[in-house]
């Protein structure tokens, strides 16, 4: 970043402003950790690393295809 940025990042106006935003973002990584905490932390691990695969499989067999081309042409449908 740039030293002007820097410093409004590290400035009360950037607090003020996001102070709202921040406690919703504590507040949501709390109950998170409550609800794995709940689920059991093993077991939640163990299901979030069987969806990563599941995710990782899907990104190299899945890709989305736009209606147009990439000079902004509508697709015909044999070309999707």
């Amino acid at each position: 970043f740039s030293p002007g940025v820097e410093t409004y990042l590290g400035g009360r106006e950037w607090d003020t402003n996001n102070r709202g935003d921040n406690l919703m973002y504590e507040a949501a990584n709390r109950s998170l950790d409550r609800t794995i905490d709940s689920i059991g932390r093993s077991s939640f691990d163990r299901a979030l690393a069987r969806y990563r695969v599941a995710q990782a499989m899907a990104d190299t067999k899945c890709r989305p295809i736009s209606p147009c081309t990439e000079d902004g042409r509508v697709r015909a449908k044999e070309e999707a």
